[in-house]
């Protein structure tokens, strides 16, 4: 008698439902198992989404919607539980000529609701297509603009949470709710585009066996660049555009510096492409946003006028700050040793102007010299293992001319670049003995 009690006690008592499914004699586990089956009925309906005469399938499972209110499971446990003998008795028999009913309770959860209607929308979207243009001999030609049409998720998601709020349990359909998507770029912004470049910078770059790898770096570099074309107020992430710095995008092992030494590295010698760009953009005059200098000096531009990129660290970032579309045109001649850009777009600046950009040296510190004597070496033995660098502070200053005249002078960076040591292997001097006592 006294386990028939313990049973009892664990079991809902008889006449309790939770919505249309009877608990009765169940234990809370049972129960659970018992509601989950049921609303199993329901959340595995199909929902179609019309998208623009497409259709997706999903489920009200998949749109969030559950039972919400497990809390109903101890609610059915408690029935006839508290009290003395006397009541729960009464309320024993009470619920056997009247059953009791809880209610089976259900919400949508909005996040996942929001993330499966964007996730089942995205295929369907048509982003439009702005016009662009690619250079074609002396010329460019033009691809007109075209509309889109996206999916609005947002508002898309508030019908099918309406529809799951007022649910009959059938499945049912929603027409998501799509906006059109219009171009930022036309033709005519094309068109204002001029065959002139607006600016054109050209370094130089060593040839040889000995830089081959440094410069296919450049070569690959620079063609990542070319033919990039940025609408009016958009920007650039240099490094973005150009990694990653493997093998398999076109790199190679060269020559670069790392922790304020030289080194090898897999994309050695792409600073000169960021460089080159930078000072195309400056003569360009465009809006330059992210910009470092190297930790060391380099030889293919001016101080101050170079532009370090490295992964996680350095990045060279521009904007657009014109009211047409930029053309980057990026050309590598391996045979003269020579990389270019041009920048085409719409120059409003007026005929008469010119832009100069001068270095100026505002301090010097000589590189250290660090002597190692190698007693296995001969007397007199002596190799440099690595030259030192000179340290600079440098300015760079922007000077605007007028037709011929002087208007400005202004500071565009200062840029500090350390010393580094020469670093010299030598022999024992003369007399003194190779063997170590």
């Amino acid at each position: 008698e006294a386990e028939q009690t313990v049973l009892a006690y664990n079991r809902i008592v008889p006449g309790v439902s939770i919505g249309e499914v009877d608990v009765s004699g169940m234990t809370k586990k049972e129960a659970k198992a018992a509601v989950q089956a049921y609303m199993e009925q329901y959340t595995k309906k199909t929902v179609t989404l019309k998208i623009d005469g497409e259709t997706a399938y999903t489920t009200a499972a998949e749109l969030g919607y559950a039972w919400s209110n497990s809390d109903v499971l101890q609610q059915a446990m408690d029935i006839a539980k508290t009290g003395n003998v006397i009541d729960r008795f009464k309320e024993r028999a009470d619920i056997k000529q009247e059953p009791e009913t809880l209610e089976l309770e259900t919400a949508v959860d909005e996040e996942k609701l929001a993330q499966t209607v964007a996730d089942y929308c995205a295929p369907y979207n048509k982003p439009a297509k702005n016009a662009s243009l690619v250079k074609k001999g002396s010329g460019f030609q033009i691809t007109d603009s075209k509309e889109g049409l996206l999916v609005d998720n947002a508002a898309t998601a508030s019908l099918v949470k309406a529809e799951l709020e007022d649910w009959d349990g059938e499945a049912f359909t929603v027409e998501a709710v799509c906006v059109v998507d219009k171009p930022t770029v036309s033709k005519a912004d094309c068109e204002k585009v001029s065959e002139t470049p607006m600016a054109t910078f050209s370094t130089q770059f060593g040839l040889g066996d000995v830089n081959y790898n440094r410069n296919k770096n450049i070569e690959n570099g620079c063609n990542l660049l070319n033919g990039i074309v940025l609408a009016p107020g958009e920007s650039l992430s240099v490094l973005d555009t150009v990694m990653p710095f493997t093998l398999e995008n076109g790199y190679y092992e060269a020559g670069t510096f790392e922790n304020g030494k030289v080194s090898t590295g897999i994309g050695g010698g792409i600073c000169q492409v960021s460089t080159t760009l930078y000072n195309a953009l400056l003569l360009a005059e465009l809006q330059i946003d992210v910009r470092y200098n190297h930790s060391m000096t380099v030889n293919y531009v001016p101080l101050a006028a170079d532009a370090a990129i490295s992964e996680g660290y350095k990045d060279l970032q521009f904007t657009n700050s014109t009211d047409a579309p930029l053309y980057i045109e990026g050309i590598t001649d391996l045979t003269t040793g020579t990389i270019t850009f041009n920048l085409y777009g719409h120059d409003t600046r007026k005929p008469g102007r010119r832009v100069e950009y001068k270095s100026e040296t505002i301090s010097k510190t000589d590189p250290g010299y660090v002597e190692t004597v190698d007693k296995t070496k001969p007397a007199g033995y002596k190799e440099v293992v690595t030259n030192g660098y000179t340290g600079y502070v440098a300015k760079l200053w922007k000077y605007v001319y007028e037709d011929g005249k002087q208007i400005s002078k202004e500071e565009v960076n200062t840029s500090t670049y350390i010393a580094t040591d020469t670093e010299v292997i030598v022999g024992p001097k003369k007399g003194t003995s190779k063997k170590s006592k």
